[in-house]
């Protein structure tokens, strides 16, 4: 986990300070990066909570939580009197 940190860390920093004349690459500017860093944050948090439910939902745990309380709820719907 840290070294990815790092390792965007460097990326971030060579992407803003960039200046390769035999390329005519030149640095983003910290507008751009935040920008950036703003899009994957918004981007990855959904889809990671997309992919936990996905994984439960194939494990198998989630159709044994359904089925087992499955009773419980046809009961608190008609008992509730």
């Amino acid at each position: 986990m840290r070294s990815n940190c790092l390792r965007l860390q460097v990326a971030t920093l060579i992407a803003v300070f960039a200046n390769f004349g035999f390329a005519r690459i030149r640095g983003i500017g910290w507008g751009w990066a935040g920008v950036i860093w703003l899009y994957s944050l918004v981007t990855f948090v959904p889809l990671d909570l997309f992919k936990f439910a996905i994984r439960y939902v194939l494990s198998g745990k989630a159709w044994n939580n359904l089925l087992q309380n499955k009773v419980c709820f046809i009961l608190m719907l008609f008992c509730t009197e």
